[in-house]
């Protein structure tokens, strides 16, 4: 048992070492983005918001909101509230490509037939 209570050091310094996995939030698509079907927020704490139609203005009363993070070049994106938000866990996939400020989407699969606009629209400029 003593051996185990020294070990308890070393494991956690060698647990901070190790890389996490899984989803995460790439902070290089952290911003205000738009495209002509409307404008879509990305904030560093792992929530967006959509508005239709609005522009970048209006992404502070959005029409979805959710969720996002990234697992290297997948993106995903699950919607938690508004008007227009997707049924609760339809989680969307799409790989992503961001270059000189402007982000696009390719659908891999998403059951909400609303949320591919993000596949539609391209590109998504940031501002």
């Amino acid at each position: 048992m003593r051996r185990i209570r020294h070990m308890a050091p070393v494991v956690a310094a060698l647990a901070a070492l190790v890389p996490s996995c899984g989803p995460q939030i790439d902070e290089s698509l952290i911003g205000v983005y738009s495209c002509g079907v409307g404008g879509l927020l990305l904030d560093g704490d792992g929530t967006y918001g959509f508005s239709l139609m609005g522009g970048v203005g209006d992404v502070d009363t959005p029409d979805a909101s959710g969720i996002w993070r990234t697992d290297g070049e997948v993106f995903r994106i699950e919607d938690r509230g508004g008007d227009m938000a997707c049924p609760e866990g339809q989680v969307g996939r799409y790989v992503w490509a961001k270059s000189d400020g402007a982000l696009e989407f390719t659908l891999i699969e998403d059951e909400c037939a609303g949320r591919q606009v993000l596949a539609a629209c391209r590109p998504w400029v940031e501002h």
